[in-house]
């Protein structure tokens, strides 16, 4: 992650961030909390990261995992150019490969004030405001747990990735 303007060092943090690469402590969070909104030049409404972040809040929750149960190592260079190497979580390859962020547009509809976007011959560009974003998320994450299901954009991840055993089988 890269940050440059009056709110670089908001965005990044002063330290390296924890196993979760879209947790709480993680530059997404950040950019949400500071209220920033999310452009997408010239590619499809499934190029959406920040859909992880409220997947990442809510993943106990789900009746599957959405990371590896591997952890992974890489070498970061941070601002006064020191490496570190960091322990991280990865995504499931599955849930990469599946996830449609699309969905919040066609299935949540949101107002202007959260989603606006333009099409250009056959080119799409776009821009989330995203704490409206969070919120709609939020919502409708809380909404469809409740009801025993999962959020829309991972409609196509479920059927593709192992159940989650119930608390009282793991211990076994």
């Amino acid at each position: 992650m890269i940050a440059l303007g009056p709110q670089a060092d908001a965005v990044i943090g002063t330290g390296l961030t924890g196993k979760d690469p879209t947790g709480p402590d993680s530059p997404f969070q950040r950019i949400i909390e500071l209220g920033g909104a999310l452009a997408g030049l010239g590619v499809s409404f499934n190029y959406m990261n920040m859909i992880h972040v409220v997947d990442s809040r809510y993943r106990e929750h789900y009746p599957f995992e959405i990371y590896s149960r591997s952890m992974y190592t890489a070498d970061t260079i941070d601002a006064a150019g020191c490496r570190h190497t960091v322990v991280k979580h990865a995504m499931l390859n599955d849930l990469q490969l599946h996830i449609k962020p699309s969905r919040v547009v066609h299935a949540l509809k949101p107002g202007r004030d959260t989603f606006r976007s333009l099409r250009i011959g056959d080119t799409d560009f776009f821009v989330w405001e995203l704490p409206s974003w969070e919120n709609l998320c939020v919502e409708h994450i809380e909404q469809t747990l409740d009801a025993g299901s999962f959020p829309c954009w991972l409609a196509e991840v479920a059927p593709r990735v192992a159940r989650r055993l119930p608390a009282a089988a793991e211990g076994r």
